[in-house]
């Protein structure tokens, strides 16, 4: 295990945790709110020389590898995994962490984003907000970018089995040929910030149609939930989370202020992801575009997320939520989403100690 004390070594908790909240020093120790539960009043402590950390409030402690588990509910090789990516942590024995077909995957997506991500700044920044109206902050933070087939210098990098295993390329005439409709991209990240895949969408005549790629060693279409990564902290400070059935409704939601919001990804949600979901809340407000096709699949995700013991809400307003953020102030269209939780949740203690 002599990576882990690696590990240990490189990262510096105080510098860790105050990426999640505000700590101060108070003589060799420094304090702050915890940041993995909800206080009014400081009671998370960090003994920076032995780099431990404890919350006097709801009893949590340990070191940078116990503090990401807990912050971002992953398990101990995850975490370990993640903090050798953040910090780049070299591993000089190799027969002990050789790299994977994962590592591999990870890096070919990051310098494809970068690629699309530089593209719509360069030549196609105007279709994609005439298209969605998304702003530039709002690009920047999803990352969303434009496909083209400039991919020469990335492909030479990567061997034909890390091209085919990604998903992005088949081989045709001993070529590698791309999948990807030209088109706006969105890049589907797994909740610490690692690119799983993308979804590309592109006009077809007058309509606007989505491609999904197949799953990979990387990404598993029935765990991923759009938009976790930059929403997760939103999510637990609301205590409560939106989830929409097309990504560029969380992301209009996200701009316009709601920021507690993710959205499924193609089909009805599935027991993993209402999983994955509830790492996070056990508090759902369902708030799907209505027709037809959407009121068959909130029954069915409605029974899915409340099989795993979540509470469900349904956003029944004659508005979409994004509608409505468009026609009032931001504020209102909170109260009434903070409402439509309240009641429930009082609903639901009434319900478990057995009035009604």
């Amino acid at each position: 295990m002599g990576y882990i004390n690696l590990i240990k070594e490189k990262v510096d908790l105080v510098s860790l945790v105050s990426e999640y909240t505000e700590l101060k020093e108070n003589g060799n120790n420094y304090i702050g709110l915890c940041p993995l539960h909800e206080e009014d009043t400081p009671s998370f402590f960090i003994d920076r020389g032995k780099q431990l950390f404890y919350c006097f409030g709801c009893g949590k402690g340990g070191d940078a590898i116990s503090f990401i588990m807990e912050a971002e509910n992953l398990s101990f090789k995850e975490a370990v995994n993640y903090l050798i990516r953040k910090y780049r942590i070299r591993l000089f024995n190799k027969k002990q962490f050789k790299p994977s077909i994962k590592s591999y995957l990870f890096k070919l997506n990051k310098e494809l984003s970068c690629l699309f991500y530089d593209n719509l700044f360069s030549f196609y920044s105007g279709v994609v907000y005439d298209e969605f109206k998304f702003s530039y902050d709002t690009i920047k933070l999803f990352k969303i970018g434009y496909v083209s087939n400039n991919l020469d210098d990335i492909i030479k990098r990567y061997s034909k089995d890390t091209l085919i295993k990604s998903g992005l390329f088949s081989w045709r005439n001993n070529k590698p040929h791309f999948k990807l409709n030209n088109g706006v991209v969105f890049p589907i990240f797994s909740s610490i910030g690692d690119i799983l895949s993308f979804v590309v969408i592109h006009r077809q005549g007058n309509k606007l149609k989505q491609q999904y790629l197949s799953d990979t060693p990387i990404f598993k279409k029935r765990e991923a939930v759009f938009g976790i990564n930059v929403t997760k902290q939103n999510i637990k400070k609301e205590g409560y989370v939106i989830i929409v059935n097309n990504l560029t409704n969380a992301i209009h939601l996200h701009q316009s202020g709601i920021k507690n919001v993710v959205s499924k990804i193609s089909g009805n949600l599935t027991r993993e992801q209402a999983l994955n979901i509830k790492k996070y809340t056990t508090e759902v407000i369902l708030a799907y575009d209505l027709d037809n096709k959407s009121l068959d699949s909130i029954k069915k995700d409605k029974s899915t997320l409340s099989d795993v013991g979540v509470f469900v809400r349904i956003w029944n307003n004659k508005n979409s939520l994004v509608d409505l953020t468009k026609k009032v102030n931001i504020n209102y269209v909170k109260d009434i989403l903070n409402e439509l939780i309240s009641k429930e949740v009082k609903r639901n203690i009434i319900k478990a100690i057995g009035v009604v």
